[in-house]
């Protein structure tokens, strides 16, 4: 079943909340909503009637037990999930798409590599992005050669794992 949002708009007073939003998911998509504080995030998932930050205020093995419920609900029934999270982190490790919005708009739509691959965008509407995106940053700031579409620590392992067999790293 597709999901699909055409010219959604939410207007409380003068202000809007949600301004023209349009996007659309394919069936079994785990879909990441993030944005700034005010973007618009929960009250478009309050529209659709959906699960609005499962993770938040939990310790991380609450954090992990409740994504490895969503991941297996998804699994099991094919069925898609939103998820607003302030958390970049668990956006990378659970969703297959990104949803990001930015001033009551869609800033950005696209697969967690995509969206993730542009991290000073990110940045710049005040969203954090993964540690492990940080920390590779500030490796090739200090001139190590390193990817920057790194956001899992998977990615990390396998790329340091990569240039130490290259002889770029040693430990």
């Amino acid at each position: 079943m597709k999901i699909s949002v055409q010219h959604l708009t939410k207007i409380f007073g003068k202000a809007k909340a949600v301004d023209d939003l349009s996007f659309s998911f394919a069936s079994g998509d785990v879909v990441g909503f993030v944005g700034p504080n005010g973007a618009g995030k929960t009250t478009t998932m309050n529209i659709m009637a959906t699960l609005d930050e499962p993770t938040a205020g939990l310790d991380p093995r609450g954090r992990d037990t409740i994504l490895g419920l969503i991941r297996n609900y998804r699994e099991e029934t094919g069925r898609t999930v939103m998820i607003v999270s302030h958390s970049m982190d668990d956006v990378a490790e659970i969703a297959t798409k990104v949803l990001v919005i930015n001033n009551a708009r869609v800033a950005m739509y696209g697969t967690v590599p995509e969206i993730y691959a542009r991290s000073e965008e990110l940045v710049s509407m005040g969203l954090d992005i993964p540690q492990v995106t940080k920390i590779f940053l500030g490796l090739k700031e200090n001139g190590i050669p390193v990817r920057t579409d790194v956001y899992t620590v998977e990615q990390a392992r396998a790329q340091l794992r990569e240039l130490r067999e290259k002889g770029v790293l040693a430990w």
